[in-house]
């Protein structure tokens, strides 16, 4: 509706007649439905019908646009309306673009965190059987720290799918919190 009121309505004020400006509206207006009503129009327009009435005849029009164009011919200030729809209806195109994208951030950055976290959940089972293999090989504290820092702490289900995917030893997690050996049950 912006875009056909819109042509119209720069047309009309440029001076070319209204029907050759409706030919120009509905190569214009971008919708097959459009399209069929503005030669629908054009022909009701060129018979002598009102432009308000052949634009009700189609079907296609809100109340509003109707009832606008209605004082636009009345008042003789057509293109003027006409402009006055067009800038409403644009607003609301642009709100409505708006509203979408407000809806769509969300989803996208949690899409996008996903896709971003996704590399560092595969390393959970590698730190957790890095880690339990410095903690078995009495490896410097420093390195162990190190790793305890990096890998994080001690996880039963990592570090035991880990050790058993990768045919490591099992490591007690309770033993590493408590600072003994945890492959001292091997």
């Amino acid at each position: 509706i912006a875009r056909w009121t819109r042509t119209l309505s720069t047309m009309f004020a440029a001076g070319v007649p209204l029907v050759e400006s409706l030919d120009a509206v509905a190569g214009a207006s971008g919708n097959a439905l459009y399209t069929q009503g503005t030669k629908k129009i054009q022909n009701d327009v060129s018979t002598g019908t009102s432009l308000t009435n052949a634009m009700t005849s189609t079907g296609l029009f809100p109340t509003m646009v109707l009832q606008m164009t209605q004082i636009g011919e009345e008042s003789g200030s057509l293109d003027n309306m006409l402009g006055k729809i067009a800038d409403f209806y644009e607003r609301e195109v642009d709100d409505a673009v708006a509203a979408l994208s407000s809806l769509l951030e969300p989803i996208i950055i949690v899409f996008l965190g996903v896709m971003i976290e996704w590399p560092w959940l595969a390393l959970v089972p590698a730190c957790a059987f890095a880690l339990a293999w410095i903690r078995c090989r009495r490896a410097s504290v420093f390195v162990a720290a190190l790793a305890w820092l990096v890998c994080g702490a001690c996880d039963d289900r990592a570090s035991t799918s880990a050790t058993r995917r990768l045919g490591g030893p099992r490591v007690d997690t309770a033993a590493c919190l408590k600072d003994t050996d945890p492959c001292a049950h091997r």
